[in-house]
């Protein structure tokens, strides 16, 4: 594999040597740096778990640019196209802005094969990780800790020694139950802020149901969690 590949699902993604030569050039040569919320135009952005691509497409149209950016979706293009009316569009306005697109990608499963190469993030973005609905609250309870705990375990890999990893996460009822700082320890990582969630602070931004169907959940409360390699 060359650089800038990700494996997964036995499909190989390669990033193109443009993207790889523009994400790794030094902060310093961004002149102008815009911010929304979190993140920064100078940062190297890898989002993951994306629903119908509404939240990176905010980002990009925000920043103005998404050359430095990686959007990734468990789900197909098919998939998509099917259960999200606005999904397509908002990956064109992506692609339109520089901003590598990819499907089919477990993000528990990306770093295994991207070690090689030498493209670190400095946020990486997971928003309401969620592994479905079970019947038996046990089993759901660890089916979505095991979720969020081996997404930390990969995104550790991938982050840059001064990155954050940052999960938006309900933090009410049942959602509290996760102990998303416990995990974070568990997987090397510190948590270093925890802030509330406002969805405004995101036009555009829809939160849809990873098992498709074109609605909306209710995020609210929610907060956005932010973790650090414990030893850097």
């Amino acid at each position: 594999m060359g650089p800038g590949s990700i494996h997964n699902m036995g499909i190989i993604f390669r990033l193109p040597r443009k993207f790889v030569d523009a994400i790794s050039r030094p902060i310093e040569e961004i002149k102008q740096e815009i911010w929304i919320k979190h993140y920064c135009s100078s940062h190297r952005i890898l989002l993951v778990g994306e629903g119908d691509f509404s939240f990176s497409a905010c980002l990009g149209r925000a920043l103005g640019r998404a050359v430095n950016m990686v959007a990734t979706s468990l789900n197909s293009q098919e998939f998509l196209k099917r259960n999200y009316g606005n999904a397509m569009s908002n990956v064109d306005s992506l692609r339109s802005r520089g901003c590598i697109v990819i499907h089919n990608v477990d993000a528990t499963k990306m770093a295994g094969n991207r070690r090689h190469n030498n493209v670190t993030y400095d946020r990486i973005v997971y928003n309401f990780p969620h592994a479905g609905f079970y019947r038996n609250e046990p089993d759901h309870l660890r089916r979505n800790r095991d979720l969020v705990s081996d997404f930390m375990a990969n995104a550790a890999k991938m982050i840059d020694e001064t990155g954050e990893i940052h999960i938006s996460h309900k933090c009410n009822y049942f959602f509290r139950q996760w102990g998303l700082q416990i995990l974070g320890e568990k997987n090397g990582l510190v948590l270093v802020e925890e802030v509330k969630f406002e969805l405004s602070d995101y036009p555009g931004y829809n939160t849809k149901y990873g098992y498709g169907g074109d609605k909306n959940f209710d995020c609210n409360p929610s907060r956005t969690y932010k973790f650090r390699l414990k030893d850097r």
